[in-house]
């Protein structure tokens, strides 16, 4: 489970790597088109000498900053080629994460034949102790209704008895002890079987956007071939850029305060958590623990009952009220 949640893990990683790819394919085509635009605008001047043209350029400072864009775009294009290189990686991962999901799929199959199984020896066990009792009471109803006269004998077949009957109660008792181990053991698999389900919708959905990112990295790849023949925009259009990446700058910002939680969270375990973190009820096998999605503590189904759609998942997850109300806030707060 832990190298399924690592795996997970490391996928939205590449996914978010992708997405900082296709802010630098932009910024190369905003380039070139500068270049278009400052290359239409340089003023020049022709003279016939001798049967020769001679072309001088007349703003030498232009001159330089197209020479700087034309090595800035030689910087995205080798950009480009590290973000198609990225996106063979993606497609080996996702082709390792649906062999991944196969194995959940079997492993799942396996842990249900495992419970049918258990829960038919459940039965199987409870009949034969129910036999069992149905003999020994039995037996002592014709002990009982045949007395012998001696005393040391009928002393000594009720000793017997006792033992007997002793004997048959603590094996009942150790048989009770196994059967409710075995619910245990059965509730904890039904809960893994639970995870595993929820991982595997979380796997699927990831697989089902994949078409939409190849889709759109042609997309990429098109403008690209397009922009190849532009040249970059004036000077003019270089001091708008200042204020477009100084609201890039802001974005990145807010981002960063999005993911801090998510870095900072600690995904607790079941085995060390007895009790709700927040109204302090204790869990049993009626009550289940739930985990938040964004702080990683464990609550009951009451106090984990908000969703909300976090920066690392494409649908909204359970999360404490806690977390729900701080995360609300900040949406309300860059909203406005």
């Amino acid at each position: 489970m832990k190298t399924v949640l690592d795996q997970k893990n490391y996928l939205e990683e590449r996914n978010r790597q992708l997405l900082y790819v296709t802010p630098k394919t932009c910024s190369e085509q905003t380039f070139r088109s500068k270049l278009d635009s400052m290359s239409k605008n340089v003023p020049r001047s022709t003279s016939f000498t001798n049967g020769r043209v001679e072309f001088q350029v007349t703003d030498r400072e232009n001159s330089e900053e197209v020479s700087r864009l034309y090595g800035d775009m030689e910087m995205l294009r080798a950009r480009l080629s590290e973000s198609e290189d990225a996106e063979n990686t993606l497609r080996q991962q996702l082709s390792d994460i649906k062999t991944l999901n196969v194995d959940l799929y079997e492993k799942l199959r396996i842990a249900d034949e495992s419970a049918s199984k258990t829960q038919r020896e459940m039965s199987k066990m409870k009949s034969r102790h129910k036999q069992e009792i149905e003999s020994l009471n039995s037996t002592i109803a014709l002990l009982s209704s045949h007395e012998t006269s001696d005393e040391t004998q009928k002393n000594t077949e009720n000793q017997k008895l006792r033992e007997a009957i002793a004997k048959k109660f603590e094996d009942h008792m150790e048989t009770v002890k196994m059967l409710t181990d075995k619910q245990h053991e059965m509730h904890n698999v039904s809960e893994k079987l639970n995870q595993f389900e929820e991982l595997c919708k979380e796997q699927t959905e990831k697989l089902r956007k994949y078409p939409e990112m190849a889709e759109e990295l042609t997309e990429l790849r098109a403008n690209y071939a397009e922009t190849l023949k532009e040249l970059l925009e004036c000077r003019k259009t270089l001091e708008e850029l200042g204020g477009h990446l100084s609201e890039s700058k802001l974005k990145i910002v807010e981002l960063k305060e999005e993911f801090l939680p998510l870095s900072e969270a600690q995904w607790e375990k079941d085995s060390d958590v007895e009790s709700c973190k927040s109204c302090n009820v204790q869990f049993s096998y009626s009550r289940r623990k739930h985990h938040c999605r964004n702080c990683g503590s464990i609550f009951c189904q009451a106090c984990s009952n908000a969703r909300v759609r976090l920066p690392s998942s494409s649908k909204a997850v359970r999360v404490c009220i806690n977390c729900y109300n701080h995360l609300k806030n900040r949406q309300i707060s860059v909203t406005d």
